[in-house]
């Protein structure tokens, strides 16, 4: 893997396109930046967001503005506070 040669970035969100992903109901709208082989990824999840069956990847996420529970229809859910 190759990461980028600064420790530190500052990204500007609102500069990076959107792509939209629907789930059984609702959508996620991801903004992703890629800086060598690092990626990283800011999701909004739209209100009563269930995400598709085949979304069954691990996800390590940190909630920024509010509190969340995010579910798939496989049942699984998991719930983060701001922080």
């Amino acid at each position: 893997m190759k990461l980028p040669t600064s420790p530190f970035t500052v990204t500007d969100w609102s500069k990076v396109e959107p792509t939209v992903h629907p789930g059984e109901t609702g959508q996620a709208q991801w903004r992703t930046l890629d800086i060598g082989d690092l990626r990283v990824r800011m999701v909004e999840y739209s209100p009563g967001y269930l995400a598709t069956i085949g979304a069954t990847a691990a996800t390590c996420c940190t909630c920024c503005r509010a509190s969340s529970t995010a579910s798939c229809a496989t049942a699984a859910s998991s719930s983060s506070r701001r922080g």
